[in-house]
């Protein structure tokens, strides 16, 4: 009985290594939750950067869901980075810390990308964990916003972290020009490749 036991601990143990959300069978209602979430956010006056005529809109323009754009990635933490000025679309600066090189996999091809954390964000208790990926890549300016998108993360608690693109998303300064200081990825983090995933471009 205590074979039977053990041998079905090692069982469930080998059977979810490697596991991850990307695996989930709800993965795509998941994404489904998460972009009725952001289309409410983007009708509430409170929250929209939308201006008033276009709170209106049914929802955002996004790629169909696709797995592969949901990978896990190899960190190697950056500790003794210095802080530095991030641009923004405003011309002006913000403070940001590279906290990681994220390295994945995607359609047979090795990619890096850095996380940021917000010196300005460091403080506040709900922000302690946040991670911020803002990237470019070959859709920006034709299928996408120009100038570039973003992901937000979480610090893991492990030497893994999934990168999600199909969470990816525009900066504020896509829906309004002014009032807005976005900031503009860093060319370490322009991918060479296109990321069919997130959201497109506000053509409105």
């Amino acid at each position: 009985m205590k074979c039977v036991s053990f041998c079905m601990t090692v069982f469930l143990l080998w059977g979810t290594a490697g596991w991850s959300q990307c695996d989930s069978p709800k993965y795509e209602k998941q994404i489904a939750k998460y972009r009725k979430a952001e289309h409410q956010k983007f009708r509430d006056p409170r929250q929209s950067p939308l201006r008033e005529n276009y709170r209106a809109y049914d929802h955002l323009d996004y790629f169909p869901v696709d797995r592969k754009y949901c990978v896990e990635a190899r960190l190697e933490l950056t500790p003794d980075s210095p802080e530095f000025e991030m641009t923004t679309s405003s011309g002006q600066k913000k403070q940001y810390k590279k906290w990681a090189i994220a390295r994945f996999e995607l359609d047979g091809q090795e990619y890096a990308l850095s996380l940021y954390t917000s010196l300005a964000l460091a403080n506040i208790p709900k922000y302690k964990d946040y991670l911020f990926l803002p990237f470019k890549d070959f859709t920006n300016g034709n299928e996408t916003y120009g100038g570039g998108r973003y992901i937000e993360m979480h610090i893991p608690e492990g030497n893994t972290l999934v990168i999600d693109f199909n969470k990816a998303f525009n900066p504020y300064c896509a829906y309004s020009a002014t009032g807005w200081n976005c900031p503009v990825p860093p060319e370490e983090n322009h991918l060479q490749t296109f990321i069919h995933a997130g959201v497109k471009d506000w053509g409105h």
